[in-house]
């Protein structure tokens, strides 16, 4: 290229920019071109003022969103689980034959036509589950239809200082395998009975509560002595092919219900566990209370069952 040529190239690059200065049109940040106009230093402060203001307001939302990784963690997990229930409720088909009337009053023995895994202590007529990690699962599947609701009733209530948690509850079928260990996620919609150490809700009050996951969805109080005899009764109701609608009642009288995304053919656990929830309030950054289960293994508790009732009954 020849020097007229460059010198001629040069020139016309030139123009254009002090053009694009003088318009305000350029495809690169204004405070990094050095157009000489006389508001140049005025226009760079207010540039770099912006940029400070938006820079400060994107380190407090990553702040935020850094002190709240957990609950966002939590919340997605629930929404995927919820939607693996969803979608294994749109392949399975509306109807289910559910089983016969299977019940168990603890006379003599466990019933083997209720119990598929059991651990626990029996005395006389009363089913007791005492000190740690005692579990009872229910040996067939139920699923409530568009004509029938799947009901549970048990009367129980604990004895002395009690601590840890006991309950019942419906979880997916076969989520424990035959050895114990964990084969599904822990989907549950039951009641549970916490510690005086417990500090997520009253002493002596039970709670229903939803699970998925493993993790604790809806939990509300219910007002009920836990040291007198009560009649438990858990129902499930079929809305629609993912929906189903929960409820629970003491002594005939319903206290709680929530919805609950459809599960499929469940199988009834009965638990007594050294374990309790420990919640901390939400703080004012925070989205969500924090809740932990902290072991209790230095105290002895008794949890009583003298009859529990399984059974699918016609809308």
């Amino acid at each position: 290229m020849k020097n007229g040529a460059v010198f001629s190239w040069v020139a016309s690059l030139r123009e254009n920019f002090r053009y694009a200065c003088r318009h305000r049109w350029t495809p690169l940040p204004r405070f990094l071109l050095s157009c000489r106009q006389q508001n140049q230093g005025k226009d760079f402060l207010h540039v770099h003022r912006s940029v400070r203001i938006i820079v400060f307001l994107l380190v407090l939302l990553f702040s935020w969103l850094g002190l709240n990784v957990r609950p966002w963690i939590v919340k997605g997990m629930v929404w995927i689980e919820t939607t693996r229930l969803n979608q294994k409720a749109m392949r399975a088909p509306i109807e289910f034959e559910n089983p016969s009337l299977r019940q168990d009053r603890f006379v003599g023995k466990f019933s083997r036509g209720f119990w598929k895994m059991r651990v626990g202590n029996r005395t006389g007529k009363t089913m007791r589950l005492a000190s740690s990690d005692a579990t009872l699962i229910g040996r067939y599947a139920f699923r409530p239809t568009p004509t029938e609701d799947v009901i549970l009733t048990f009367t129980s209530r604990v004895r002395g200082d009690f601590h840890g948690s006991a309950g019942a509850a419906f979880q997916l079928e076969n989520t424990f395998g035959p050895d114990g260990s964990l084969k599904k996620p822990i989907d549950k919609f039951g009641i549970t009975i916490q510690g005086r150490e417990s500090n997520s809700q009253k002493a002596g009050s039970v709670t229903c509560f939803l699970t998925l996951g493993g993790i604790p969805v809806e939990v509300k109080e219910i007002e009920a002595d836990v040291s007198m005899w009560h009649e438990y009764g858990i129902r499930l109701r079929w809305i629609n092919r993912t929906n189903w609608h929960g409820s629970v009642s003491v002594d005939g009288k319903e206290v709680c219900n929530m919805p609950l995304p459809a599960f499929g053919p469940v199988e009834v656990k009965v638990w007594m566990e050294n374990d309790s929830a420990m919640t901390r309030l939400r703080r004012w950054w925070e989205i969500a209370p924090f809740m932990n289960i902290e072991p209790r293994n230095n105290r002895s508790s008794l949890f009583e069952m003298q009859s529990i009732k399984l059974y699918a009954e016609a809308r």
